[in-house]
C-alpha cells in the first residue's frame, strides 16, 4: 500500500509543473534555495539575509499581505530588496506589508530579501503573522476579480537553535508538506 501511494505521489509530481495546494504559503528562509531556516553564529555583531518566498495555492497568487513578528531587541532590519517579479510594495514589514506581482504566479515566487543584523548573542526567532489592518495573512489569487484567500506561514527563521531541535528539523508545516509524506514511509 505504501509503495502504491508513493508511486501515485511521484506520478502526480511528474505530470504537473507545480503542485496544487489548497492554501498559499509564505516562508522565511536563510538561503535562496529555500533549503534552510536555521542558522548559527557566535559572531557579534553578525548580519544575515532572510529570504521571503510565497508558494501559491492552486489558484495562483497576484498579491499577498502579512507582517513580521516583533524582532528581538538586539536585532535590526537594515534593508530590503524586493524580488524581481514584485511590481509594488506598500506598508511596513512590522505592521503590515503588501506585495503586488507583475503577473500571476503559480509556483514559488521570491517576495523580498530582508537584511538583518544581530548585535548580541543568543537564540532568536523571526516569524510571520497577519497584516496589522486585517490580522490575516492573505493572498489575492489569479481567479477573475482576484478574490482573497487565506495564506499559511510555512517556516520561520531560527537563530542559534541546536541543529537537532524540532524548530530546525523537518519542514515548517509537517501536516501539509513533504515532511508528512516522508513521515508515512518512515513508520
Amino acid at each position: 500500500m505504501r509503495t502504491l501511494l508513493l508511486t501515485v505521489v511521484i506520478a502526480a509530481m511528474l505530470t504537473t509543473s507545480a503542485a496544487a495546494y489548497e492554501y498559499g504559503y509564505v516562508g522565511l528562509f536563510t538561503d535562496e534555495a529555500r533549503g534552510s531556516w536555521c542558522l548559527e553564529s557566535n559572531d557579534v555583531p553578525f548580519s544575515f539575509d532572510v529570504w521571503v518566498y510565497c508558494l501559491p495555492s492552486q489558484n495562483g497568487v497576484r498579491a499577498i499581505e502579512f507582517s513580521l513578528g516583533d524582532f528581538p531587541p538586539t536585532y535590526f532590519l537594515t534593508g530590503t530588496a524586493p524580488g524581481p517579479l514584485v511590481s509594488v510594495t506598500m506598508g511596513d514589514v512590522f505592521y503590515g506589508i503588501s506585495y503586488s506581482l507583475y503577473l500571476c504566479q503559480v509556483d514559488w515566487v521570491l517576495l523580498d530579501v530582508y537584511s538583518v543584523i544581530a548585535t548580541a548573542p543568543g537564540q532568536a526567532a523571526l516569524w510571520l503573522k497577519g497584516h496589522g489592518d486585517t490580522g490575516l495573512m492573505s493572498i489575492a489569487n489569479c481567479l477573475p476579480g482576484y478574490p482573497i484567500e487565506n495564506a499559511v506561514a510555512y517556516t520561520s527563521v531560527f537563530i542559534n537553535y541546536p541543529p537537532g531541535s524540532p524548530e530546525c528539523s523537518g519542514v515548517g508545516t509537517e501536516e501539509s508538506s513533504w515532511g508528512a509524506i516522508k513521515g508515512m514511509f518512515n513508520r
